[in-house]
């Protein structure tokens, strides 16, 4: 169990910073007249570009017009089930007297993000909302805002003067492209989506290198033979398409999508749904740049015969995931252009607005982003057909399936099947309870032997993989542990647990699917559910929420299969819960923050736990063909300060449950 003197120690570090442990889009203030305390009040935003990806951790949190914004609070004792009112304040800066948006520079084709907008979408009214605080002094209420730019927040009490404001900023999603140093008109200076693309086929074609080297290790075999010349055909393919040193022909459409953004604020609102699929596109393709180097450690480690033909076989689905992230914003230009033909687009803009050059330029602009057109002459010599790239998507899979079915089903066999846990921790001091804490896993077991392996004792070898479903926590930390900081008033106690699997409700669905915002279809883009099923462990393990990978390591001697728990590869031991306390000290008239992280252990220690801390036996059941084994933990572990119940069950079958 975690120490008591480790945990005081953290406690103690983080109360030293005042830093607000929910995300928020605006700083957040409390201010009243001389002594009296103000209105703490902040604007949180759900995040649109983390659901659309249903990985809120990937990309910055961030909101577009009609999406809401929840606006909540604390009022002190004295306001206590009173009236307030909240003054939200849009932008006020006024678009051209003529009516048009130009921008003030038109991009050309070098620096196609160098596009810069006059004025927000439009120049709204503060709107003055009506809330009562709560017999705890919390208030809490939405806002949907209908323009871009930044929002000022006020909320205050009639009566007696008491304030508190925030400010949250709205985008147009339309900065798809980081702007470049354009006074270097360096044509080999890639930025944003471009540059991800680019990397991730130099990624990927890395990783396919790596695996040929690992393919030379196996035994020779016709079916090595087969898979050798398989993956040769990849391989050439991947150099030829790196060869041309240039992004996938759909980065263009990025650039024509920027143009047609420029032209004005309608095009932004009916471009809004295509970029929030390139938003989250772009989120992915950088986690999978970053778990690159990850990826080809598993690929080129040294091991025995199953675990390299394992490690071939994920590193394929690995390169399945990563050309088809690679393709994947096609569908994206494709099913925008169908629901935006130019003639809809043009008829988007107010006739007063609509002029020859506009009309033009949307035009030109859909037809770039259908066709990928290039945006110099000589680009097309280094641009890939996108038919190339979906091919080389179909190879990769034909051949992981080829390796499953021709190599690794000949030369080994494995025990596979669900694992699940639970771990329940107490902690007290002088008999106080001052924390506690649930978690729950779940994943599934793989143990590999070679096939036709003879002796007393075969040896296993493999992995226990899942992620953390779940954690829940509570908390008296401050009175039992810091009663000299108890002595005020907790005004409110906000907590943010970890996040688990379990709590992305539906993988394969976001909250914003088949929802409109201003009219504007948010299409769905979740890669969880091909992570999960195809990209394999290794992409698993960068992108699912708190993954852990255990190897483990065991003998079958007849009938019994012993196993043994080795040190973790990856654990979500550095899991955190955050906690928020807004308080009033006793000397001050002052709202105060404070915030300190809890600690959480891995599966890794569950599992030892779980085992009583060393190797387990498991009953080998035979029927037929089939053998299994199966076994339910569970242990309480107990001392003056903690307590520890954990439960874990396993169960695995050859040569499957």
């Amino acid at each position: 169990m975690i120490s008591r003197p480790c945990l005081l120690r953290a406690l103690a570090l983080s109360m030293a910073s005042l830093v607000i442990g929910l995300a928020h889009a605006g700083p957040a203030g409390a201010a009243g007249p001389p002594g009296q305390p103000g209105i703490f009040v902040e604007a949180v935003i759900e995040g649109l570009t983390g659901e659309v990806t249903g990985l809120p951790e990937l990309d910055e949190l961030t909101t577009v017009p009609g999406y809401p914004v929840i606006l909540r609070g604390v009022a002190p004792p004295a306001l206590y089930g009173k009236p307030l009112q909240i003054t939200v304040t849009p932008p006020q800066k006024a678009e051209p007297p003529d009516g048009t948006e130009a921008p003030q520079e038109i991009p050309d084709n070098d620096c196609p993000a160098n596009v810069i907008f006059v004025g927000p979408m439009e120049a709204l009214p503060p709107t003055v909302i009506d809330v009562v605080a709560d017999i705890d002094g919390s208030f809490e209420t939405e806002f949907t805002p209908k323009t871009i730019g930044t929002h000022e927040v006020e909320v205050r009490d009639p009566e007696g003067g008491q304030t508190g404001d925030t400010s949250f900023d709205v985008s147009d999603l339309s900065d798809l492209v980081d702007e470049p140093d354009c006074a270097k008109k360096d044509a080999t200076d890639k930025h944003g989506i471009e540059a991800e693309a680019e990397q991730l086929t130099e990624t990927t074609g890395a990783i396919i290198d790596a695996l040929a080297g690992k393919l030379d290790d196996l035994p020779a075999s016709p079916a090595k033979d087969e898979a050798k010349a398989k993956l040769t055909e990849l391989q050439n393919a991947m150099r030829a398409l790196r060869a041309q040193g240039a992004s996938p022909e759909w980065v263009n459409g990025v650039g024509h999508l920027v143009t047609l953004q420029s032209v004005a604020s309608e095009m932004r609102v009916a471009t809004m749904g295509l970029s929030a699929r390139l938003k989250g596109w772009h989120a992915v393709a950088k986690r999978a740049n970053a778990r690159a180097s990850t990826v080809l450690a598993e690929v080129t480690r040294g091991n025995l015969l199953c675990d390299q033909l394992d490690v071939a076989i994920n590193g394929l689905k690995a390169v399945d995931f990563f050309l088809g992230l690679l393709t994947k914003p096609i569908a994206y230009f494709a099913d925008w252009a169908v629901e935006n033909v130019p003639t809809k687009l043009v008829g988007m803009i107010p006739a007063v607005k609509r002029t020859k050059a506009g009309t033009e330029a949307v035009e030109t602009s859909w037809k770039g982003i259908t066709t990928f057109a290039p945006m110099r002459e000589d680009a097309a010599k280094g641009h890939f057909k996108t038919e190339f790239t979906v091919g080389l998507n179909k190879m990769a899979y034909a051949l992981s399936a080829f390796m499953v079915s021709r190599m690794f089903e000949r030369y080994c066999q494995t025990f596979q099947g669900p694992v699940t846990g639970k771990m329940t921790a107490e902690f007290r001091q002088y008999g106080n309870v001052y924390w506690n804490y649930t978690v729950e896993i779940k994943g599934e077991i793989i143990l590999r032997y070679p096939k036709g392996a003879k002796g007393d004792a075969i040896a296993l070898t493999g992995e226990i993989v899942g992620n953390a479903m779940s954690f829940r926590s509570w908390d008296n930390a401050i009175p039992v542990l810091f009663p000299e900081l108890a002595q005020g008033t907790v005004l409110k106690m906000a907590r943010q647990d970890p996040m688990g699997l379990g709590d992305i409700k539906v993988l394969n669905e976001t909250r914003l699917k088949d929802k409109k915002i201003l009219g504007q279809d948010i299409p769905n883009f979740n890669p969880l559910t091909t992570i999960i099923d195809q990209g394999g462990i290794t992409v698993r393990a960068g992108f699912t929420p708190n993954f852990f990978r255990v190897p483990v390591r065991g003998d079958l001697r007849g009938d019994t299969l012993r196993l043994e728990v080795q040190p973790a590869a990856v654990d979500f031991d550095d899991a955190r819960t955050k906690v928020l306390v807004l308080m009033l000290p006793v000397l001050s008239m002052r709202i105060t923050l404070q915030d300190y992280a809890l600690p959480f252990k891995g599966a890794q220690f569950m599992m030892l736990r779980a085992m009583n801390d060393g190797p387990a036996e498991f009953a080998v059941q035979r029927s037929g063909t089939t053998m299994t084994i199966m076994r339910q933990f569970e242990r309480r572990k107990q001392s003056d300060d903690t307590t520890g119940v954990y439960n874990l069950s396993i169960k695995a079958c050859n040569p499957s449950c």
